[in-house]
């Protein structure tokens, strides 16, 4: 009882419904890259850690931003686990959205105002995510 209705719980919730998908997305991206890269760099002379710098974290690091804007738009929408645990002191945008949406209230246009300004948060942070992703990755030049 002294983790319900808090700001945590909702955290945990949100944190552990994204885990999921995000596993099996890098377990997909480190199946496709296969071991020979990383042996060859232990050949070269590379280390553990070289290796994991400059072959795995530039390989996974689109991946790796993918996964992390999957998990930002499934928590920035999520309503249905995030409303169980929720006390009128933890109210989340979503849940909000919902609240204005009911017919009692019938708040239509500041639900959709608050939904447009969630979807600009989260283009925001798309393509900032975008910049940050094309410097940690591999660089493809043209010639």
């Amino acid at each position: 009882s002294w983790l319900y209705g808090t700001i945590w719980a909702l955290i945990i919730v949100v944190v552990i419904q994204g885990h999921t998908s995000g596993v099996n997305l890098m377990k997909a991206n480190i199946v496709q890259v296969g071991f020979d890269l990383e042996d060859a760099a232990r050949v070269s002379g590379s280390g553990w850690l070289g290796t994991y710098y400059k072959v795995w974290l530039p390989l996974m690091a689109p991946y790796l931003v993918l996964i992390g804007l999957l998990n930002f738009n499934t928590a920035a929408g999520t309503t249905a686990s995030v409303v169980l645990l929720a006390s009128r002191e933890t109210n989340t945008l979503s849940l909000l959205i919902l609240e204005w949406l009911m017919p009692l209230t019938a708040r239509r246009e500041e639900a959709a105002v608050v939904q447009i300004i969630l979807g600009a948060i989260t283009i925001v942070t798309l393509i900032a995510a975008r910049r940050v992703g094309g410097r940690f990755g591999i660089r493809h030049t043209e010639r």
